[in-house]
């Protein structure tokens, strides 16, 4: 025996997992049950001739006689010591007796649950004792009330239908001297050894349970407007419950109505009513509270399951949740839009009766397809979590119930929207971003949405409208085009109002990260150094995001915001081991605020790193590294590299670099060259420089000049305090000036100059859709981006520049773009083209 426990406790936890399964399958089996037994007929026709004030009472009342049984949990809870809040157990305890009144399955429900929430594991052993001491005195209140019964049977003139269970009301009757006598023995470990204070509490928190279902019973039929003196209505339930519990069939389904109905028949009322009389009693008793205690069963028992499976459980049924309520908020707004196709009796609203019928129709349907409209709206705010959604959200529901019920009220769609207002409570703690920022991809998904549904109502009521001026023959043509006018002006109308919801949910556009700080952009790189494009931060097209650590700022991201999306520009800039932490919080922060992430031309390194926070990326291009280590104009290797130095030496051209700052002279000459090298052309920004002044003062800049002088070409350092890697930027020259081969020159002695001062690397910059979307296999996306950058360019050809740069034989790394897993690659990579090809200011 021994043995046979100790492999139980071993197994305890399958144990419980196979318990509660079967609790759910029960639950799942009881409401299947209850859909056969329990109508929508039935129901309307049980509420059909009793007013509504009367079945809210009926409600309230069937929820106030439930509430004694809890006492039983808390006593049971004092026996065992446990701590548990009192919330807990008043939740617990709801769960548990609510379920076993309806899928008790012999009590096996009532005992596994109050074992599984309220038995500590290291008290096993002494819980399965409190529990068997307890749960018979359950039925003790049931065997008082038997007692009374029986008295009132002997003793009144009961009815002779009730006489003949005289027998079953002495048996029953006779349950709680046993159960005293059971419970006091001292010798039983199981179902003896309560104390008399205990007993005593659990009898009267029993009698007060029966004494409230009782009351619940006569309460119910005296609202339908049954009258039967309780001497014989007491009796009658009584005998119907034993009976129904001899049968063990949960809440004594099929024997107890038998009894009822035979016996208050013979008390003179119609089988019908007694019906409806038992089907309310069954719906406010059993069924409402039963709903309850499965939701409180799924949130205690759903705790404990998300606990052990580290919160995923929990997070996919709040994602499923939440989508489900934009479903309803939706498609509740499309109804709304239809409904208005509905034939509606306009003569019954004085301010439109005087109205021809076109005209009426269209002014009364006009505020449910705007409200429709609405809710659409509402459930793309929803979506996005907008804090703001929710006292908008309850705002058009108040309205939307006003108007569902002008003139006649709706049930159907009045329940929808008290539905509708409790999922907008429920919600609510998602409802965290600051503001909606409407993305192209939602922006189109809704507009999609809104021109379906709008088409329909058009496409029908027009031929309602076409078929109200035929009938009518004093409407002439015109009549019907002035229709045709007022619907432009509603759709018009509902666009304007659409229009000031979402600024209004936009709350002003708050913008991601700040406006470029010189000083403390250079202090940063000057403590941590930059890559090959943090330099570009100084352009000031660009607005930076700071990551800060105890105090102090230890990574930027320079990025540029193109409507919903904000696209970052190369890689995080600052302290490398905080970059991990510095990207999770910029997706954080971009996420509150509603706006999209997109990175721009990153390493292998942040691509992999972004992937982990759901993003997609796609190869963008190829970066060109020249080791300046293993660099030489020497030998035959680099007989090329000497050939391009000689041949424009030998025409007196020269290299110099001047460190800044600049003198405006100087700048006003690079300013010349650079405006004809553009020769009319627009400049970019974001990813490459242009000439700016302010930023060309920031590192030096390389000349070439030629014989007399005079300066023919430029190129500017980036300034990226890197002593690892060096780069340029603006690389300009006067085609009239310069002979063939001069930017080699200018190269080779770039080369040749960081060389000397022992940087390691000379960045020649990206070689943009190098090896992208170009083969036969490669990625959808990346043709995407190929196609739109390809036919979208101006005068910026990316063909063959790869093949320039190779002639330097550098290191090729790929570069690549990172975007949303939810967003449109398109709209992505449109945002990316905006972003990088903008007028610079």
């Amino acid at each position: 025996m021994k043995h046979m426990i100790e492999k139980i406790k071993s197994l305890k936890t399958a144990i419980r997992t196979v318990f509660f399964t079967s609790v759910c399958v029960l639950v799942i089996i009881e409401l299947f049950r209850l859909r056969r037994t329990l109508s929508g007929a039935d129901l309307r026709a049980a509420f059909a001739d009793i007013p509504a004030p009367h079945i809210l009472l009926m409600i309230l009342i069937g929820l106030i006689a439930v509430t004694p049984m809890l006492a039983y949990d808390f006593i049971l809870n004092r026996e065992l010591g446990t701590i548990y809040p009192k919330s807990y157990i008043l939740g617990t305890s709801w769960c548990v007796n609510t379920i076993n009144n309806l899928a008790g399955f012999g009590g096996i429900v009532d005992i596994g649950l109050r074992y599984s929430f309220y038995v500590p594991e290291e008290k096993e052993s002494d819980g399965v004792q409190a529990i068997s001491r307890i749960m018979p005195y359950f039925m003790s209140g049931l065997s008082v009330f038997s007692a009374i019964s029986l008295f009132l049977t002997i003793f009144t003139p009961v009815s002779p239908e009730i006489r003949r269970y005289l027998i079953l009301l002495i048996g029953t009757a006779c349950y709680v001297p046993c159960i005293l006598f059971l419970s006091s023995r001292k010798n039983m470990k199981y179902f003896g050894r309560l104390r008399m204070a205990t007993a005593g509490k659990l009898l009267l928190a029993s009698t007060a349970d029966w004494a409230c279902v009782i009351t619940c019973f006569v309460l119910t039929g005296y609202l339908m407007g049954i009258s039967i003196p309780l001497f014989n209505l007491i009796p009658l339930y009584i005998i119907a419950i034993a009976v129904g519990l001899v049968s063990m069939i949960p809440g004594g389904i099929g024997s107890f109505d038998l009894i009822m109905i035979a016996g208050l028949e013979s008390l003179g009322i119609e089988s019908a009513r007694v019906v409806t009389w038992i089907l309310l009693f069954r719906l406010v008793y059993y069924i409402i509270p039963f709903f309850f205690g499965v939701l409180l069963f799924i949130h205690y028992m759903g705790g404990r399951i998300n606990t052990k499976f580290h919160g995923i459980p929990k997070m996919l049924l709040t994602s499923a949740a939440h989508r489900a309520a934009v479903l309803l908020i939706r498609l509740f707004g499309i109804y709304l839009v239809l409904s208005a196709l509905i034939p509606d009796e306009l003569s019954s609203i004085p301010l439109l009766r005087s109205l021809d019928p076109v005209h009426g129709q269209l002014l009364y349907q006009f505020p449910s397809v705007l409200l429709g409209v609405c809710f659409i709206l509402l459930g793309r705010a929803v979506q996005e979590n907008v804090s703001r959604a929710f006292p908008f959200g309850i705002c058009l529901l108040a309205v939307t119930f006003l108007y569902v019920n002008f003139g006649e009220v709706s049930w159907a769609a009045s329940s929808a929207v008290l539905l509708l207002v409790l999922v907008m409570v429920q919600i609510r703690p998602r409802l965290n971003r600051i503001q909606l920022v409407y993305s192209a991809e939602a922006f189109t998904r809704d507009f999609l949405i809104l021109m379906f549904t709008l088409a329909l109502f058009l496409r029908f009521s027009g031929h309602r409208a076409a078929g109200i001026l035929f009938r009518n023959q004093r409407y002439l043509l015109s009549r019907y085009g002035r229709l045709w006018l007022q619907l432009l002006a509603a759709i018009l109308l509902i666009t304007f109002i659409y229009q000031l919801i979402v600024r209004y949910l936009s709350a002003g556009r708050q913008p991601l990260g700040d406006a470029f700080d010189d000083a403390r952009f250079t202090s940063l790189l000057q403590k941590y150094g930059g890559d090959s494009n943090s330099g570009l931060a100084y352009l000031r097209d660009k607005r930076l995001y700071w990551y800060r650590e105890n105090g102090a700022d230890a990574v930027a991201f320079q990025f540029a915001q193109s409507g919903s999306k904000c696209v970052v520009m190369g890689e995080p800039i600052g302290k490398r081991d905080a970059f991990r932490d510095a990207i999770s919080q910029l997706l954080v922060d971009a996420e509150q605020l509603g706006y999209q992430m997109i990175f721009y031309e990153i390493g292998q390194q942040t691509t992999l790193l972004l992937h982990e926070y759901g993003y997609e990326f796609m190869k963008f291009g190829e970066s060109a590294l020249v080791d300046l280590k293993n660099f030489s104009t020497a030998g035959n290797h680099g007989k090329r590299y000497r050939t391009a130095l000689n041949k424009i030496e030998k025409q007196g051209f020269t290299f110099t670099i001047t460190g800044e700052p600049h003198s405006d002279e100087l700048l006003d000459q690079l300013s010349a060259i650079s405006r004809r090298w553009l020769d009319g052309r627009r400049e970019k920004g974001f990813s490459l420089g242009f000439f700016d002044r302010a930023y060309l003062q920031k590192a030096p800049i390389a000349l070439v000049k030629n014989s007399s002088g005079e300066i023919c070409a430029f190129a500017n350092i980036m300034p990226n305090h890197s002593a690892d890697t060096a780069t340029i930027d603006l690389m300009r020259y006067d085609a009239d000036l310069c002979p063939n081969g001069i930017m080699d020159f200018l190269f080779v002695s770039l080369f040749l100059y960081f060389q000397g001062k022992g940087v390691r690397y000379f960045d020649l910059g990206m070689a943009p859709l190098a090896n992208v979307g170009s083969f036969e296999h490669s990625f959808f996306q990346e043709r995407v981006a190929y196609l739109i950058y390809t036919f979208s360019r101006r005068f910026y050809s990316f063909n063959g520049l790869r093949q320039y740069k190779e002639k330097y034989a550098p290191e090729w790394s790929s570069r690549y773009v990172c975007y949303p897993k939810a967003s449109w690659l398109v709209c992505d990579m449109l945002a990316v083209y905006r972003a990088d090809n903008r007028t610079p200011n």
